[in-house]
């Protein structure tokens, strides 16, 4: 059984006395997307399956839902299929507020 050696039991944990929430910090990171595609070229739907904020989801698949596509081929027919796609998101965070402590 592991052990947290700095582990110590108190009556009342720390609480936080200001609160100083990151505002207006850079942010940025890879985006992994999987779209599905119609046989016409259109983007029926996303899934993102790694943000690096993942409070984004539901921007990102409004965004791409509805976008054209060069449809995927078998033999000589375009044919529906999922894409997997990579983007780098870049902001900032225009203001923030503390969560509550834990």
């Amino acid at each position: 059984e592991s052990v947290n050696p700095f582990a110590l039991p108190v009556d009342n944990p720390p609480n936080l006395l200001t609160s100083a929430p990151p505002a207006k910090v850079p942010v940025a990171g890879p985006a992994v997307i999987a779209a599905y595609v119609d046989a016409k070229g259109e983007c029926l739907g996303a899934v993102p399956l790694d943000l690096p904020f993942p409070g984004l989801t539901s921007e990102i698949v409004e965004e791409l839902t509805g976008k054209r596509f060069e449809p995927a081929v078998i033999g000589s027919s375009p044919a529906p299929s999922w894409v997997g796609l990579q983007a780098r998101l870049e902001g900032k965070f225009k203001e923030s507020e503390a969560a509550a402590s834990q």
